[in-house]
């Protein structure tokens, strides 16, 4: 590679970078930011058979996909976590559990980890 072409790398890359937004947040709840647009998110949340669970981070606009699944134990059970409404901050979901001893479907007062995937830009 010449010292020109170096140069022209260099000049490109200090124009790219200047716009670029990487954010990320490595914990319990966090996200990963990309240059891209892409956002990622995570988290685990508690609450009544029915809670809202707000994002670290808004995403830009609503069309994301958002994931959870209750944290259940050792019980001998059918789970499920439906997610009811979502904003760009937030989303609530409604958890609910059959137990062959219970005798139908119950609100589920258990935690959930989450994932969620759309844009922030």
């Amino acid at each position: 590679m010449t010292d020109a072409e170096k140069s022209a790398w260099n000049d490109k890359a200090a124009k790219d970078l200047s716009n670029v937004s990487i954010g990320k947040q490595f914990a319990d709840n966090g996200y990963y930011k990309a240059p891209d647009g892409l956002l990622i998110q995570w988290g685990y949340a508690s609450g009544g058979g029915s809670l809202t669970v707000y994002f670290p981070i808004s995403f830009y606009t609503t069309p994301y996909n958002v994931l959870a699944a209750v944290v259940f134990g050792n019980r001998t059970a059918v789970a499920t976590a439906s997610v009811n409404s979502k904003t760009a901050s937030s989303f609530t979901v409604r958890k609910s559990y059959i137990e062959s001893t219970s005798g139908g479907v119950n609100p589920a007062g258990e935690p959930i980890y989450w994932f969620a995937i759309g844009r922030w830009k």
